[in-house]
């Protein structure tokens, strides 16, 4: 599901870029301190420090210190050309940067991959499950997507209380009757009180799934 990882030169790369564009949001926030600029440093601050970073979280730095690297670019160049011929040599600065990045389908056989084993998973899975069925997962974001119905998440109260039994004060509080369960570690660690408090689950393909409430 998940794209290549990326080589050595890679993550080098992608530094020395993170480094040129933090020091670019630096510099226009030092020179006109606007909303964008110190947005931009506050939230790089909280990511440094967040508990579960993942790449996209860094998509709104990107977005400003782009910005901010144009407008560095644009002010150096205007000192020895006109400003159209300025604004002319960012644009084909921040596009040459673009056509080096240039990857769209990078680790597009993994995601359809992924994509393709999650739609299997949807057709047996539903076809185990009624309308009025009332289902939680562990971690049901992406079953959710696919079957195109709610279904509530387990894993934060079981993560917090640190015992699968916390799923039960949410299966009441949200009348969950059936309980879906994957093949992940975070699946595997309720299997073992489901099926110790409801007994065998039904299966659907690789999936379980617990009738938890009559």
């Amino acid at each position: 599901m998940h794209a290549p990882p990326w080589s050595v030169a890679e993550r080098r790369a992608a530094l020395g870029l993170a480094a040129l564009l933090l020091g670019a949001v630096l510099a226009v926030a030092w020179r006109r301190r606007e909303a964008a600029e110190v947005y931009a440093l506050l939230y790089a601050a909280l990511v440094l420090v967040y508990f579960g970073y993942h790449p996209r979280l860094a998509l709104p730095l990107y977005a400003v210190g782009l910005a901010a690297l144009g407008d560095l670019l644009r002010s150096g160049a205007v000192r020895v050309v006109r400003p159209p011929g300025a604004s002319g040599i960012a644009a084909v600065a921040l596009l040459a940067l673009a056509a080096l990045d240039f990857e769209p389908r990078r680790g597009w056989d993994g995601i359809e991959e992924g994509h393709q084993r999650r739609l299997e998973r949807a057709r047996v899975v539903g076809a185990r499950l009624a309308p009025q069925d009332r289902v939680a997962a562990v971690a049901g974001l992406h079953d959710s997507a696919y079957l195109e119905r709610s279904i509530w998440g387990l894993h934060w109260a079981i993560r917090d209380a640190g015992d699968p039994a916390a799923a039960e004060p949410i299966i009441d509080k949200y009348a969950v009757d059936t309980v879906l369960v994957g093949e992940s570690k975070r699946d595997r660690e309720i299997a073992g009180y489901l099926e110790e408090r409801y007994g065998q689950p039904e299966r659907a393909g690789a999936a379980r799934i617990w009738r938890v409430r009559p």
